[in-house]
């Protein structure tokens, strides 16, 4: 069976494209970079003349170059950087001259190279791949030598995430043609350390002139893009897993049929990315498209640029392209889902250029002295300041264009937030307020307004004394009311215009969210002629030994303080100290005596609650006062769960996950103890069986654990 091709055309409206262009250019407004570029290293990667440069980024970050040194027989060279330096990896230089087309990939921390070398003219060129040995600082030639014994041409390397290698280019020189031959795709055997073409015997030899590769794989299914050498249009070839049958996905349903500097990705689901230049007399400008099943190719947005572009690299990074070029100057841009915008500044040159961890880089020759430089882009951030005069703000700092900025306000008290302003103008009044970070500082307000406050009316009537405390009050405020009798009077109580309140004096209590009318009652002192009268007050604390006394009698005053509070000295009206003593014993003079009897709360003393934990954490350890509720809660390790609480002569205190109790008045130690998790063998099955059973085991440890939880 002959080659066939599946053709997707589609008719353009040449004026509405040129339309949407214009539109483009004159309206749409390019947003800030997220990302500037800075230097890998302290500059060149080495004194060398740099052609054919690739750019690799390990797992652990560590960023590799591979190039041809012009100036030494153009041998492959392999660098990477360490602490600021560009090292050499293996060999100075690779014993292959006459290296092109070169392309360096790294997998799990390992560097891999694969190029055309031509031992020297008019010797013909092989297509080789090679792998690190870093245990013998060498490189391997995998397959013990070429790929093929034909020559070779445009290269392109590609390591699927399992390891496995691609190798494509071009084979069979055609010298009518210049560089061009057969496409050729091969997948590397480690076992037997032999290359293996991906071919069916059915179908024809697909034959290429002056056309650049990029090769991509997807569940072991490869895919190449080039230039085709009779419609110059971009085209992108599959190769079925299985059968290793070639489809041919072609017409790009571009108004051009030249296509120039064709790049290849694909997205996390295999869907192919193609971008490529447009020279047609009519539409011009770097070109991105993506293709489905069901609507073959389409173009990703409008044309991303409208100028005649080369050097076109393709990243699809978790689905989002992004593309690197040149047109009037090297552009860097991205694909937000409505339009092309720029993820980085432009840089001084791009002839490679990857994606690791979100962060981009790029490799290109020095205009001075054409030595490889590596550039990584690092991430712009911005400003967020926030002043707050009458409360505070969290949230300020600094942010990357387009990260989710959440400003949350606290007034002081007595204050109410109102909104936040700009230099100009009110820009919310939500709180907390949540936007995404421009691509500049930001200043911000956050206003408040003072509450007015709302005050209700003490009011007291004393006929037989004085009275302090009484006044305005906002509702919540502590009141104390401290009445003082007239001589020859004794206080009674407090009452209001219905009941007792009480007997206290000081009289405390929380300030209603109404007026407050209260009477202080006295009563006339009654005594025996020649007696006197010992008066005590006691706040926060009671006193024995008041009453009439004869002068001379011995009087003994005892104090008892409440709860939480402790006896501190006895004091006269005026507030002089008389003593600490408690009982206070003295004779009676000849007069009346009026103290007071004075109180301090105690400090909580507090006590430890230690915990030890092997295979697990455990959180809620400190210090705590008597009576507080301690909550214990541990997180067993991963494949562990939690047995018991003991104490450390292994007592079992709880099983509960939290374990909660209050604490008493002396330290606590405990230890969590913890298990491994059991986990039943799995029976050798195959098929259905296999995934049934493994449901119904997921669903028995899920029923295990919600019966722990009740």
């Amino acid at each position: 069976m002959g080659l066939k091709y599946s053709v997707l055309r589609k008719p353009v409206n040449y004026l509405l494209v040129l339309l949407l262009v214009i539109l483009q250019v004159v309206i749409a407004a390019p947003a800030e970079a997220a990302f500037s570029w800075q230097i890998v290293g302290s500059g060149s990667v080495s004194t060398d003349i740099a052609s054919y440069i690739s750019l690799g980024v390990a797992d652990n970050g560590t960023e590799y170059v591979a190039y041809s040194a012009v100036n030494d027989e153009y041998k492959a060279t392999v660098r990477k950087h360490v602490a600021g330096e560009w090292l050499s990896v293996g060999p100075d230089k690779l014993d292959f001259k006459h290296a092109s087309f070169i392309n360096l990939r790294v997998h799990n921390n390992t560097p891999y190279l694969s190029f055309t070398s031509t031992p020297g003219s008019p010797q013909p060129s092989y297509a080789y791949v090679l792998k690190f040995d870093s245990s013998s600082n060498t490189w391997k030639t995998l397959g013990g030598g070429s790929v093929t014994n034909g020559v070779a041409w445009y290269n392109s390397l590609y390591i699927t995430d399992d390891g496995t290698i691609y190798v494509a280019f071009l084979d069979k020189f055609e010298p009518q043609g210049g560089y061009g031959g057969i496409l050729k795709v091969f997948v590397y055997n480690e076992t037997h350390d032999t290359w293996t073409r991906i071919h069916h015997a059915e179908d024809s030899e697909l034959r290429l002139n002056h056309s650049f590769l990029t090769l991509a794989v997807h569940n072991q299914t490869p895919y190449v893009s080039y230039r085709d050498t009779s419609t110059e249009k971009a085209a992108v070839v599959k190769y079925d897993a299985s059968t290793m049958r070639r489809t041919t996905l072609d017409d790009f349903a571009s108004s051009t049929p030249v296509a120039n500097s064709v790049s290849l990705s694909l997205g996390q689901d295999g869907t192919p990315y193609v971008a490529f230049g447009k020279d047609g007399q009519y539409e011009k400008g770097a070109t991105v498209m993506k293709y489905t099943t069901a609507e073959g190719w389409q173009r990703v947005g409008d044309s991303v640029s409208s100028y005649t572009s080369q050097q076109h690299k393709l990243v699809v990074y978790n689905n989002i392209p992004y593309l690197v070029f040149h047109d009037s100057n090297f552009k860097c841009v991205k694909f937000t889902g409505d339009s092309w915008l720029p993820f980085a500044e432009t840089p001084a040159g791009a002839l490679d250029f990857v994606m690791h961890g979100g962060v981009p880089y790029v490799t290109y020759a020095a205009p001075a002295d054409t030595s490889a430089i590596v550039l990584k882009g690092v991430e712009d951030t911005f400003t967020v300041t926030v002043q707050s005069a009458d409360g505070t703000v969290t949230g300020a700092g600094n942010y990357a264009p387009g990260a989710k900025v959440t400003l949350q306000a606290t007034p002081k008290d007595s204050f109410d937030f109102v909104n936040w302003t700009d230099a100009e103008n009110k820009v919310s009044t939500q709180n907390p307020y949540t936007f995404t970070m421009p691509a500049a500082n930001v200043a911000i307000t956050a206003n408040y307004q003072q509450r007015t406050p709302v005050t209700y009316q003490v009011t007291v009537t004393s006929a037989n004394g004085t009275v302090t405390g009484a006044g305005s009050y906002e509702a919540g405020a502590q009141v104390t009311l401290q009445a003082t009798p007239k001589d020859g009077f004794d206080f009674v109580n407090w009452t209001d215009a219905e009941n007792k309140v009480s007997t206290q004096n000081p009289y405390t209590f929380t300030m209603p969210a109404a007026d407050v009318t209260i009477t202080a009652n006295y009563q006339q002192q009654t005594t025996t002629p020649g007696t006197y009268k010992v008066t005590v007050t006691a706040n926060n604390g009671a006193v024995t030994g008041a009453g009439s006394y004869k002068k001379g009698d011995p009087v003994t005053l005892q104090a008892a303080a409440n709860t939480g509070y402790q006896f501190v000295n006895w004091t006269t009206s005026s507030g002089k100290v008389l003593t600490t003593q408690n009982p206070y014993i003295f004779n009676m003079p000849e007069g009346n005596v009026v103290l007071a009897a004075n109180f301090a709360q105690l400090q909580a003393t507090k006590h430890a609650v230690q915990v030890s934990a092997t295979n697990g954490t455990v959180k809620g350890s400190g210090d705590y006062a008597a009576g507080v509720t301690v909550r214990l809660e541990a997180v067993a390790a991963s494949g562990y769960e939690l047995v018991s609480w003991t104490t450390t002569d292994g007592v079992v205190v709880s099983r509960a996950n939290p374990y909660v109790f209050v604490m008493g008045n002396e330290a606590i130690s405990l230890q969590a103890n913890f298990q491994e998790t059991e986990v039943p063998e799995l029976p050798k099955t195959s098929g259905h069986a296999q995934v049934y059973y493994e449901i119904g085991l997921l669903l028995a440890a899920v029923g295990i654990y919600l019966k722990r939880k009740r």
